[in-house]
């Protein structure tokens, strides 16, 4: 296949001659001038392998076609050859200072000329074949391969230096691209690689993308680049703020250089997956320790499948208890590596490695294949059944066909979905709830019971037990062991317990350890246990032996787990839900029994004194106490008073009934705190409603306690602010989803060691009292105020304000929290960080205003101090070091001080663009006088406060042109800075009149001629009538929808459906079309017409539409 020259000559003949000299080696294409030959390398650039450049040409020359074209990275494989006849010398010297390639004069020497084309192309192609085999298709940067094998050149070359290899990842990057999209993502790349080769445009370092978002960095240790990389991630997040994206960074120290590369960068990754699982750095530096973490990692990720094929992984089952029977309800299956080399390896090792390289889906189905196979054999061969419980990983989640996977495997064992029940982490809930949800409502639909395993381990799920569809729930196990430290614990496992038991939830309390565990769960009625304290897990054989040697009670689902609570009605120690009947006559209890539709336990009592005391003994199994008010006659309601008395009988819901005089007794019985009441004759339907509206009031109860509960974890107990945790989980989630301007404050009491040496340390607690009482006091409710530890606290503000505001609102506070304690006085010193202009993520904003409060500090104490970005604490936009970035684009782009409106800096498009003087200094000149002609600032600069991005069109007087201008507040050395991004808008605004004033005269047109005509849009169905359609149709409105309009007023009913399939094949198929329909006229009579439709495209397609048209043909 021949290859392509574009010739650029203006002169024809020159044109055809080339043509004839090079035909029978290149296809050849002409283009007149420069501009011409520019719009053919838009589209065509992939096929040119040369191009023949005149000098002389109208419209553009050779000239400003080189300026051009060298802008353009993509067209730098084209080698370029100058031709010309004038002034050889000097054109040649500054065609070659443009990028040409090569220089021939005219006329033509054809073996010279047709030598030189060949031996340019194939010198770019072999440059660019080298070039491609090293380089990143999408960023540009060398790829993993040119990386090894020019690290180790560089290495080996240096034997006397100390190098070191860095590897950065970007943390979730797929579920970036999950939310913005791939474009986003690769632009992110392509975004971070430009920041690369612009901090390491002149250092020593060696750089590339090794794969995804991992790259890999080859610098000496001397350098220290970790803080140039941290810089450039800086960039990275202010350019994706919305993403709040972060980077980790893995540092391997080269100290012994026989290792091969790979290895050096594997080291470097495993340091980097550290930097991962710490919360507070960056950055993890390889080490002994994880040295030998990597090479057992490297072992167990090279001989897992092996392992799984030899069955090295062993299913063990650890039994659960009911510990009031004392017998096994279930039991959850477990995994165990014996590895033949390495040993004994703890899930706790192996499953996050699974879990990160995918595997832990294979090992699952093997664990939940090896568990059906069993449950299957003990009930062919022994008759005995119990539920075992297996673990689903959130990867599995993600598993296509997952339900169908379990549904298949049950069925092909002859197994009930109930006999395996699936356990899924809360966690897993909370990453990615809408995915799980619809899972599980699947694995739900095929009768599958679902366990939420870990449930506790985080208080975000106390609340939203009622939204999820599972059937158990597994307190996690830390509410066990911290009971004893934690008060609160008691509270919180209590009205969980409370709360399942209303929403017919069952409760597996796993972590129960010794006999006081125990003991505190039978407090609870909480009777379903998994832990040592019955049994360790145990592999398979001994399991087997287990079960068939006990007693059992399978509790299989909700259904058995009711029946199990109906075992036995005497058995006080059960759990039997039950309903109390207090009244003197069988016949009113038999009735109520008889009435009521959903099964229940009934305790019947024919007087208040042992109904009172029954209900005492067993308020944890009482769900509604049912009172006749005949029972009392002195005191009707004296039953109702004794149970209010008592913390734990209050919850219990109390209705009474009579056979009195109904508005006598019903405001009566509420007033006294009866939840209500009750008229015989009962009526049924009357009955199991009240009843049912009392049990989904007191679910209200237990929640709203539940929440109560829920906030004095998250409350410090001796301010009442905000603990730590909470205010970080509080802030993160604003971060995270709000999108405004926020501000941070760290305060900090001065001196307050001396508080507490010179007045002791109840007068320093009565300190931080009264600041936290005046942070309480100084801030909106919607804000939060944190003790973050000893004398030390956070505030958030949910706002954002410009710095005069923002520094008039420090002095006051700062004046405020000068207080006496004692004979002393104190003060408070701040630190001020701002989002998103200072930090985007918590911990670089709490980094922030803790180092603004050190600075504050500093000063003297009792002051207060913004985050100014210093190189102690970040580095601040600075154009110097990004000029290598913005001076060559394309983008308009200048800055101006925020207050003085003096220029800091200029593009060079800028100056080209806004300027008519292109070589006068103009940095430190007014922006307004001297890019828009005015005495005054502009008012969009002037009236800017605190929005982060502001956007608006001006005009520029002096050039007639229109631009878009976004403008963004950055911090720049003490202060701001306002950066404009201009986009030159005149021909866009000029199309707009040019479309608009022809969809004008086509209107005007219409009218003039008295057509029947409408005009649709193409996205919606809104028509606009002509004026002889209105007044044909007696319709006055403006905006109709075309569909109605037409079957409401032209059309007769026959026709409708033949006129939607026309309209639908004309937007479909974007054609004009033409039918004969049936339709009325001015005076309704029915007559034959022709109805056109006529698409109308414009430049812009907000305006692309069809016109209709209506003749009437008989």
């Amino acid at each position: 296949m021949k290859k392509t020259v574009l010739v650029v000559e203006d002169q024809e003949m020159n044109r055809e001659i080339l043509k004839a000299l090079l035909e029978d080696r290149y296809t050849v294409i002409g283009a007149e001038n420069g501009l011409e030959a520019l719009e053919i390398l838009k589209t065509d650039s992939e096929r040119i392998s040369a191009i023949l450049l005149d000098i002389v040409m109208p419209v553009m020359d050779g000239y400003g076609f080189l300026e051009e074209f060298k802008k353009e990275p993509e067209y730098n494989k084209i080698p370029v050859i100058v031709t010309t006849d004038k002034d050889a010398d000097e054109t040649e010297e500054k065609a070659l200072a443009l990028g040409a390639n090569d220089f021939v004069n005219k006329p033509y020497n054809i073996k010279v000329l047709l030598r030189r084309i060949d031996n340019l192309i194939d010198m770019k192609e072999s440059i660019y074949r080298l070039r491609d085999a090293e380089r990143d298709s999408l960023t540009g940067a060398y790829n993993r391969k040119a990386f090894y094998r020019k690290a180790k050149e560089i290495i080996k070359s240096n034997p006397e230096e100390k190098y070191q290899i860095i590897a950065s990842d970007i943390e979730k990057f797929k579920y970036f691209n999950d939310a913005f999209g791939w474009k986003e993502g690769d632009s992110l790349l392509k975004f971070y690689t430009e920041m690369l080769n612009g901090i390491f445009e002149n250092k020593d370092v060696l750089f590339a993308r090794a794969h995804s978002d991992i790259f890999y960095f080859l610098s000496k240790e001397s350098d220290n680049i970790i803080n140039t990389l941290i810089y450039a991630t800086k960039m990275v997040y202010q350019r994706f703020y919305e993403a709040k994206i972060s980077f980790k960074f893995g540092v391997y120290n080269i100290e012994d250089k026989s290792i091969i590369i790979n290895s050096m960068c594997d080291n470097a990754i495993a340091a980097c997956n550290q930097a991962k699982l710490t919360y507070d750095h960056d950055v993890y530096i390889y080490d002994d320790a994880l040295m030998s973490k990597n090479q057992q990692n490297i072992q167990i990720t090279k001989t897992m499948k092996q392992s799984l094929m030899n069955e090295d992984f062993k299913v063990y089952y650890q039994p659960k208890y009911d510990i009031q029977t004392n017998k096994m309800i279930g039991a959850e299956a477990l995994i165990r590596w014996q590895h033949p080399e390495l040993g004994f390896i703890s899930p706790g090792e192996f499953i996050p490695i699974f879990e990160e390289n995918g595997f832990i889906t294979e090992l699952d189905i093997y664990i939940w294949e090896h568990v059906c196979g069993f449950i299957e054999k003990m009930k062919n061969e022994h008759n005995k059944i119990l539920p075992v419980s297996v673990n689903v990983s959130r990867k599995d989640i993600y598993k296509e066909g997952l339900p169908e996977i379990l549904k298949s495997m049950v069925e092909r064992h002859n197994l009930s979905p109930t006999y395996l029940h699936l356990e899924i982490t809360e966690s897993a809930y909370m990453e990615n709830t809408e995915n799980i949800l619809e899972v599980v409502r699947r694995l739900k639909e095929y009768g599958f019971i679902i366990e939420m395993d870990d449930f506790g381990s985080g208080y975000s799920s106390l609340n939203i037990l009622a939204e999820l569809p599972i059937d158990i729930i597994k307190l996690d196990m830390k509410f066990i062991q911290n009971e004893q430290k934690n008060k609160n614990s008691h509270n919180i496992i209590s009205s969980i317990v409370n709360l399942a038991k209303w929403m017919n939830l069952i409760i597996v309390v796993e972590g129960a350890e010794t006999e006081e565990h125990i003991q505190y769960l039978r407090r609870l009625k909480c009777n379903f246990v998994q832990g040592y304290y019955f049994s360790r897990p145990i592999p398979e054989q001994e399991f087997k032996n287990k079960l068939l040697s006990e007693d059992i009670i399978p509790i299989f689902n909700l259904k058995s787990y009711k029946e199990y609570k109906k075992l036995s009605i005497d058995d006080q120690n059960g759990e039997a839900e039950v309903i109390v009947l207090v009244d003197e006559l069988q016949r009113n209890r038999e009735m109520f029994r008889n009435y009521l539709d959903t099964e229940y336990r009934f305790v019947e009592f024919d007087n208040e004194e042992e109904a009172y005391q029954f209900i005492k003994k067993n308020y944890y199994n009482i769900i509604l106490t049912v009172v006749d008010t005949n029972i009392n006659e002195e005191d009707k309601f004296h039953l109702l008073h004794e149970m209010k008395k008592n913390d734990k009988l209050d919850e219990i819901p109390v209705l009474y009934t009579t056979g009195d005089n109904e508005n006598l007794y019903r405001d009566i019985a509420i007033k006294n705190g009866a939840d209500g009441m009750l008229f015989k004759p009962y009526d049924k339907y009357e009955l199991n409603n009240t009843v049912e509206r009392l049990f989904e009031e007191h679910r209200k109860k237990v929640i709203q306690k539940l929440r109560v509960v829920e906030g004095q974890v998250k409350l410090d107990t001796m301010t009442g602010l905000l603990n730590r945790k909470e205010f970080e989980r509080q802030v993160r989630l604003f971060l995270s989803s709000s999108g405004k301007e926020a501000i941070f404050l760290m305060i900090d009491i001065d001196n307050f060691k001396g508080v507490n040496d010179s007045l002791g340390h109840i007068m320093g607690d009565q300190a931080i009292i009264n600041v936290a009482n005046i942070l309480d006091s100084a801030f909106s409710e919607e804000n939060l105020s944190c003790r973050f530890g000893g004398d030390e606290f956070a505030v958030f503000i949910k706002r954002g304000m410009t710095i005069d505001e923002l520094n008039n609102e420090m002095e006051i506070l700062r004046n405020k929290l000068r207080i006496n304690v004692g004979e002393m006085k104190i003060s408070c010193s701040i630190g001020v960080a701002m989002f998103p202009a200072h930090a985007t993520e918590y911990k670089e904003l709490y980094r922030c205003a803790d180092m603004a409060l050190i600075q504050a500090k500093k000063l003297g104490k009792n002051q207060f101090q913004i985050y100014t970005g210093n190189e102690e604490m970040s580095m601040p936009i600075d154009v110097r070091n990004m000029g290598w970035l913005i001076e060559e684009s394309h983008e308009i782009i200048f800055i101006c001080n925020e207050k003085t409106k003096e220029l800091l800096y200029m593009n060079r498009a800028a100056k080209e663009e806004l300027t008519s003087d292109k070589t006068k200094e103009l940095i430190g000149l007014k922006c307004h006088e001297t890019i828009w002609d005015s005495n005054a600032p502009c008012e969009h600069c002037d009236k800017f406060c605190n929005e982060l991005i502001k956007e608006v069109d001006v005009k520029n007087e002096d050039t007639g042109k229109t631009y878009n201008i976004r403008i963004r507040k950055v911090p720049w050395n003490s202060g701001y800075a306002l950066i404009h991004f201009a986009e030159d808008i005149t021909k866009k605004i000029q199309d707009d009149n040019i479309i608009n004033g022809m969809l004008d005269n086509i209107r005007f047109g219409l009218e003039e001629e008295k057509y029947i005509y409408w005009h649709v849009s193409m996205d919606t169905n809104i028509c606009d009538l002509g004026t002889k359609t209105k007044e044909t149709f007696n319709v006055e409105a403006d905006n109709v929808d075309y569909i109605e309009f037409i079957k409401g007023n032209v059309i007769v009913n026959e026709d409708v459906d033949k006129f939607i399939e026309f309209y639908k094949q004309t937007k479909l198929q974007k054609t004009n079309k033409k039918i004969q329909i049936n339709c009325f006229d001015k005076d309704g009579k029915v007559r034959k017409a022709l109805l056109s439709h006529i698409v109308l495209y414009t430049p812009t397609e907000k305006n692309n539409g069809v016109i209709g048209l209506l003749n009437y043909i008989d």
